[in-house]
Order: structure tokens, then C-alpha cells, then sequence
């Protein structure tokens, strides 16, 4: 024999029919057929393993129901065609047909020819009405998709939704999203950002997986990459168990959407390979439109040269750290610090070299602070901190003291090594006012105490100055 192999389940309690279905069968010299034999419908119907078969063959029982066994059939293999053999003298051909299945065939006098023409067109008809499912479904997830990011904000939380959907659409028991990266070895890594796993499927490792340098190629460029048991390839063409679409942002390559079959490799249809595609698409733009936002919030609550918190943003953490002070009944600090005779800096070794110490300053400021705290830059040479959960102005001026260590030792730039100070107040909420304009002005206060008075720090109380020298 030759040609294709073609697995079909022959469901029938008579056992003179099966030797004739195999004698039949036989007689095909063009096609290659295994038959097994089921004798019990409802061993069908409860069994995971008829996803391996090309067809089923249901001969009807004088005894039984055929048109709710081939309901039953058809609602449980819906991804398999179905040929039902009945008697001459059956009327229910009609009514079988619009259960789903594919052809109603006498079961008397069944001729090779005729048997092998249907066996051929409800397999090939069953495989026209999958794809144009499976095309309308995808196309269907991929609007929902679109709909869902542009009323949402943010595609994280939306992520896992989205690929539910697709996955169902796609016939695929696994579907990820993976952010790629640059590991240790300068090679490109991947992250899983997100996974919807279909009940009884392992999760995917694909974050793990070592690509070759023509599948990085390739989906760096755009293209669909699929895998099964034998490797790799670079077109759909073929019975693939995973498919691999990469996502881009603008015209950056961000990540991979994976999508593993549920059951058994198969091919898909061009019209589905470029609605994933386009499912690919919709996420990067999606993802693209976030980072732009972010991008614009980010520029528009940080200063520009070192990347600190401004004064927008420096008051919106004022009023989450008063939220948490309410409830703690605990104290802020907020610290105002000016650098001593920075114009000098400037003017001795230029403005290049004074935005370098400034950015140095920012950062030596934010490592003495804890998680909790934040510095902020509100103006040239001008910094500011909000220190939370203090019991008073004891632990106010142990900040200030760390504050002011922190700025010891020289900055180093290029070959110039420059000293810089810098002069500190504090005040501490509640004490001081009950909002942010109050406690500001108490802290500036002490900071020009400071400044006469030739000390390091103090902490403004009740027109009040407690100090410490230097």
C-alpha cells in the first residue's frame, strides 16, 4: 500500500460488520488505513485518546438511539469528522446530518469506492470547516484584544485575559508572553511576562530555552518561527506543536508570543498564521503606547539632569507620606539642603563639570535614605528630603547627619577633585504645620538659621532652633 496512513475508530457492537469493514478497507491499494474497534459509545465519549484519530465510523445499533449517539459523538470529538452507516430502512438520515455529522452512508452493500471517496471528503471537508472556526475565531480574539487594551490602562493587567482568549481561539493548551533581554553573556534572554495555561498543561519554559542564532535571526526580522519533536523551521508548512510570533515595539524587537497545541501538532492555515500576526502587532503597539506614557510621566515628574524626583512629584509623595503618618501617628522630616558656594564650582571648572557633581550629589543623598524616603531636586543647587516614620527631632537630626557624611568625601571628576558642603534645616510634621506650604517654610527657616549661624544642620521648633555644629 502507499500514500498516508489514516488512524479511524469503528464504533459498532456487531462483529460480523468490523470483519467486513477490515476486509473492505483492505481492498484499497491508494490509501493506508489502521482501524481500531470500540464496541461501547460511552467508552468514546469519556475517552481522552480519540484526538488521535483521522475518523470515526459509528455503524447504528437496531437497538439504540443513533441520532443522540451521533449528538453525543459530535459534541465530543468536535475537532473529528464523522461517517454514521444505517440500515436501508432508516428515516433518520436528515435529522443525523444536522447533529454534525458528515455523511449518512446505507450500511448494506457498502462498496470500496464509495466507502473511500466519503472517508477522503469528510476528512478534507472537516479540515475547510476547522480552519474557517479557528480563522473567525483568532480574527474574533484579535478585535477583542484591540477593544480591551484601548479601555484599559494598563496592558499588565489586561495581559492574561488577552491571551485566555487567543489561546481558546488558537486550539493552544499554552500561551505565553515573554520579554526579551540581554543576559551576562551579552546573548539574548527571555522573561515570562505572561501565561494562560489550558486545565492540565504544564507551564511552558520557554524563558530557559537557548535559541540558535537563525531563529534569533529570524524573529529579530519579523518572522514566525515553529518547533516540533524534529526542530525547528521558518514557515507554517508542516504539523507544528509550537508556534513563535515576535512582538515589536515601534521598530524595536520586544519579546515572543508562544503558543503550544493542545493536543496533537498540526498545520495552520495562512489566514490564522496572519491573524496571530496581527494579534502580535496589537500587543507591541499596545505595549509601545504604555512606554510612551510612561516616558511622558516619567519627563514630566523627575528632573531632567538627575533623574530625582521634582517638585510635582515631590509633593505628591509629601501627601501619601502625611496618608501613612495619620495612620502611624508617627513624624516626616522634610529637609531642606543647599550646597555652599556651588556657583563657584561653576565658575571654576564650568557648567559641564558642575551638572556632574550635581548628579553625584543626587545620588549620594539617595543611598544614605531608606526605601521609604525620597530626595528630590527643586531648583539648581537646592534639594529636598521627606523622611518618614521619625518619633522627633532627635531622629531628624541623625538624618542630617548621614546626609551631611554622605557628602565628605571629594566628587571626582576627571582629574579634578572637588569638595562639596552643603547646608541643611529640617521640620517635622505635624509639628511644624499640618501641610505641605507650613512645613516647607518652618524648613526653609531653619535652613537660614543655618546659614548665619555657620552650622551644619538644625530642626525649626516653635520659632525655636536646635543645632548641632559642625
Amino acid at each position: 500500500m502507499s500514500g498516508k496512513s489514516r488512524r479511524i475508530l469503528w464504533i459498532s457492537s456487531h462483529q460480523k460488520s468490523w470483519a467486513d469493514l477490515q476486509h473492505l478497507l483492505g481492498k484499497d491499494f491508494q490509501n493506508s488505513y489502521e482501524v481500531d474497534q470500540i464496541r461501547v459509545l460511552s467508552q468514546v465519549v469519556e475517552s481522552r485518546a480519540i484526538s488521535r484519530y483521522d475518523l470515526i465510523i459509528l455503524e447504528s445499533d437496531r437497538k439504540g438511539n443513533v441520532v443522540e449517539s451521533a449528538r453525543k459523538l459530535c459534541g465530543r470529538a468536535t475537532n473529528i469528522p464523522l461517517i454514521v452507516l444505517v440500515s436501508q430502512k432508516n428515516k433518520d438520515a436528515g435529522e443525523i446530518l444536522a447533529s454534525g455529522v458528515q455523511f449518512v452512508l446505507p450500511r448494506d452493500g457498502l462498496q470500496v469506492d464509495l466507502l473511500n471517496q466519503a472517508i477522503l471528503a469528510a476528512i478534507n471537508r472537516k479540515k475547510a470547516e476547522l480552519e474557517l472556526r479557528r480563522r473567525d475565531q483568532v480574527l474574533s480574539a484579535v478585535n477583542f484584544a484591540a477593544g480591551v487594551f484601548l479601555t484599559r490602562d494598563s496592558w499588565e493587567e489586561s495581559m492574561p485575559e488577552v491571551l485566555e482568549t487567543l489561546g481558546k481561539a488558537a486550539d493552544s493548551g499554552c500561551v505565553s508572553l515573554f520579554r526579551r533581554y540581554r543576559n551576562s553573556e551579552s546573548t539574548a534572554a527571555f522573561e515570562s511576562v505572561a501565561q494562560w495555561l489550558r486545565d492540565g498543561i504544564q507551564p511552558s519554559k520557554d524563558g530557559s530555552i537557548t535559541w540558535g542564532d537563525d531563529c534569533i535571526q529570524a524573529l529579530s526580522k519579523g518572522q514566525m518561527v515553529f518547533r516540533n519533536s524534529e526542530g525547528w523551521a521558518f514557515d507554517e508548512s508542516g504539523g507544528w506543536e509550537a508556534v513563535f510570533v515576535p512582538v515589536f515595539c515601534d521598530k524595536d524587537w520586544w519579546g515572543v508570543i508562544s503558543l503550544y497545541q493542545n493536543e496533537v501538532p498540526r498545520q495552520r492555515s495562512h489566514i490564522e498564521v496572519d491573524a496571530l500576526k496581527t494579534a502580535a502587532g496589537i500587543i507591541g503597539a499596545t505595549i509601545s503606547r504604555q512606554v510612551d506614557q510612561e516616558k511622558l510621566t516619567y519627563l514630566a515628574t523627575h528632573d531632567h539632569l538627575t533623574s530625582l524626583p521634582n517638585r510635582m512629584l515631590f509633593e505628591d509623595r509629601f501627601q501619601q507620606a502625611v496618608a501613612r503618618a495619620v495612620r502611624s501617628r508617627d513624624r516626616i522630616a522634610l529637609v531642606s539642603i543647599d550646597l555652599d558656594k556651588f556657583k563657584s564650582v561653576n565658575d571654576s571648572y564650568g557648567h559641564p563639570v558642575g551638572d556632574i557633581v550635581l548628579i553625584e550629589v543626587g545620588k549620594r543623598l539617595t543611598t544614605t535614605l531608606r526605601g521609604s524616603d525620597t530626595c528630590a531636586r527643586i531648583g539648581g543647587d537646592e534639594f529636598v528630603v521627606i523622611a518618614e516614620n521619625l518619633r522627633g527631632k532627635v531622629d531628624a537630626l541623625r538624618v542630617m547627619q548621614k546626609l551631611t557624611a554622605s557628602l565628605v568625601e571629594p566628587i571626582i571628576v576627571e582629574d579634578f577633585k572637588i569638595q562639596v558642603s552643603a547646608s541643611m534645616g529640617a521640620a517635622l510634621y505635624p509639628d511644624s504645620g499640618t501641610d505641605l506650604e507650613m512645613v516647607m517654610k518652618a524648613a526653609d527657616k531653619a535652613l537660614y538659621a543655618v546659614k548665619e549661624r555657620q552650622i551644619k544642620f538644625t530642626v525649626y521648633k516653635d520659632e525655636q532652633y536646635s543645632w548641632l555644629k559642625e
